[in-house]
C-alpha cells in the first residue's frame, strides 16, 4: 500500500511539474508583457529611441499629401464606386461574378490578363480612370486651400506650430497623466495646449501663415481688392496675394491668430472623468468601466506568477521530503522552464519581424514611412518584453543547475525512495 501511495504521489508531482512548465511560460511572457505594458518610461524611451518628434512634421506631411492625390481607381477601376451599369456588367461578363466580387472588394488584384480584359471594358464603356485624381469625395474631404500644398509646405507649417521639443512636451506630459490615472491618482487625462498656444501667436506661427497663402492660386484682381477688407473682419481670402498686400494685413492677421488662441483651450481631454458625458455601453464584457477592465488586465498581469508558483508547492507536498528531494524536484523542471523560456525569448524578435512582413501591409494611401515608423516602435516594443524574458530565464537556469548540482554531494534519505518491502533490513 505503501509503495502504490508513493506512486501515486509521485505521479501527481509529475503532473505538477509538467503544468508548471507551461503555466511558468505563459506566466513569464505575460509578466514582462504587463510589466512593459503599464510602464510609462518604457513608452517615454521608445518614442525617443525612434525620433518620433523630429520626424512628426515630414511623416504627417507625406501621409496628407499621399492621401489627398491617392487615387484607387488608377490601380484598380473595379474598386470605384461610380461606375455605369454597362461597365459593370462588361467586368462581371469577364471575370465571372464571383472573381468580379473579389476584385471589386479589394480581395485581390488583377492578374495582367484581367488587366487586359478590364482595358477592353473601359474602352468600351468607362472613362479613364486616371482623368479624376481627386482621392476625396467633393462632402467631407479637404478644404481646396489645403489640398494646394505641398509636402515641403505642410512639413514647415508643421514644424513651425509643433516643434519636437514642444511635441515631446505634450506627449511626455499625456504619458504621465496617463500613469496617473491608472494608478487612480487623477479622472482625467488631457493634453496641454499652451506651447500649441505660443507656438501660433510666435512668428513661426505666422510664418506657418505666410506659407500657407504663398501656396494658394494667385489671387484675382477682385481678391486682391477685397483681401484687406476680408482680413480686417476676421476672414482670409485663400489665394496668393502681392506681397506689398500681404505687408499690410500681416499686423491684423497676427491679431486674429492671437484671438484663435486665446480661444483655445488649455489642454485637449482624452479621457473625461467619470459621468462627464460619457456614453457607458452596459452591454460590453466589463460593463462600459474601461479603467476597471484595464485595472483588472494589470493585476492578472502581475499575479501570473502565482500559479507556476503553485504548481512547485504542489510538487513539495506530493514528492519532497528532503533538502536532496527538494533540489531535484525544484531544480529539473525550473531547469527545463528556464532553457525554454531562453529560447522564446531569443526567438520571439525575429519571429516577430518575419510577422509583420507576411501579414501587416499599410494602405497605399498612408506614408511607408509611417509603416516604418510603426514597425520601429512595435520592434522596440518586443525588444522590450524579450530582453528581460532571456535575462530572467538565464539567471533560473544558472541558480537551479546550481542547485542540481549541489544535490549530488548531499546524502539520500530513506524518504526519497518508496518503502522497504518487509523484512528488508533499512540502511
Amino acid at each position: 500500500m505503501k509503495i502504490f501511495l508513493w506512486f501515486i504521489s509521485r505521479l501527481i508531482a509529475v503532473v505538477c511539474a509538467i503544468l508548471f512548465v507551461v503555466t511558468a511560460l505563459l506566466a513569464l511572457l505575460l509578466f514582462n508583457l504587463g510589466q512593459t505594458l503599464f510602464n510609462v518610461k518604457t513608452f517615454k524611451e521608445i518614442l525617443a529611441e525612434v525620433q518620433l518628434y523630429e520626424k512628426f512634421p515630414a511623416l504627417i506631411a507625406e501621409t496628407l499629401t499621399m492621401s489627398i492625390s491617392y487615387n484607387p481607381c488608377l490601380e484598380n477601376p473595379l474598386v470605384c464606386e461610380e461606375i455605369s451599369p454597362e461597365l459593370r456588367a462588361c467586368y462581371q461578363q469577364a471575370y465571372g461574378l464571383e472573381r468580379y466580387l473579389a476584385l471589386a472588394g479589394g480581395e485581390d488584384a488583377p492578374t495582367e490578363a484581367e488587366g487586359q480584359a478590364m482595358q477592353s471594358c473601359l474602352d468600351q464603356f468607362g472613362p479613364d480612370p486616371a482623368a479624376d485624381t481627386g482621392a476625396l469625395p467633393a462632402e467631407g474631404g479637404m478644404p481646396p486651400y489645403l489640398e494646394n500644398l505641398t509636402a515641403e509646405t505642410w512639413e514647415a507649417i508643421l514644424g513651425a506650430v509643433l516643434p519636437p521639443a514642444d511635441l515631446r512636451y505634450m506627449a511626455e506630459s499625456a504619458l504621465d497623466q496617463l500613469a496617473e490615472y491608472l494608478d487612480g491618482k487623477r479622472e482625467t487625462v488631457a493634453v496641454p495646449l499652451e506651447r500649441l498656444k505660443q507656438a501660433l501667436t510666435s512668428d513661426e506661427g505666422m510664418h506657418a501663415i505666410v506659407a500657407l497663402l504663398k501656396n494658394q492660386p494667385p489671387c484675382t484682381e477682385e481678391e486682391v481688392s477685397q483681401f484687406e477688407s476680408a482680413v480686417a473682419m476676421g476672414e482670409i481670402i485663400f489665394c496668393s496675394p502681392p506681397d506689398d498686400v500681404l505687408d499690410v494685413v500681416m499686423p491684423q492677421i497676427r491679431e486674429q491668430l492671437d484671438l484663435v488662441a486665446a480661444s483655445l483651450q488649455d489642454e485637449a481631454i482624452l479621457i473625461a472623468p467619470p459621468g462627464a458625458g460619457a456614453d457607458v455601453t452596459t452591454d460590453s464584457p466589463f460593463g462600459g468601466d474601461l479603467l476597471g477592465a484595464i485595472l483588472s488586465a494589470r493585476i492578472l498581469l502581475r499575479l501570473s506568477p502565482l500559479l507556476p508558483l503553485g504548481f512547485l508547492l504542489a510538487i513539495t507536498l506530493f514528492a519532497v521530503r528532503s533538502a536532496k528531494g527538494w533540489l531535484r524536484w525544484w531544480g529539473i523542471p525550473v531547469f527545463v522552464f528556464s532553457c525554454l523560456g531562453s529560447t522564446i525569448g531569443v526567438l520571439v524578435v525575429p519571429f516577430f519581424e518575419m510577422a509583420w512582413t507576411a501579414y501587416v501591409q499599410l494602405p497605399p494611401y498612408l506614408s511607408p514611412s509611417l509603416g516604418e515608423l510603426g514597425y520601429q516602435v512595435a520592434t522596440a516594443f518586443v525588444h522590450n518584453i524579450s530582453e528581460p524574458v532571456v535575462l530572467q530565464s538565464v539567471i533560473l537556469a544558472l541558480v537551479s543547475l546550481g542547485g542540481l548540482v549541489g544535490s549530488a554531494f548531499l546524502p539520500k534519505r530513506m524518504e526519497d525512495g518508496p518503502a522497504p518491502a518487509q523484512g528488508e533490513a533499512e540502511t
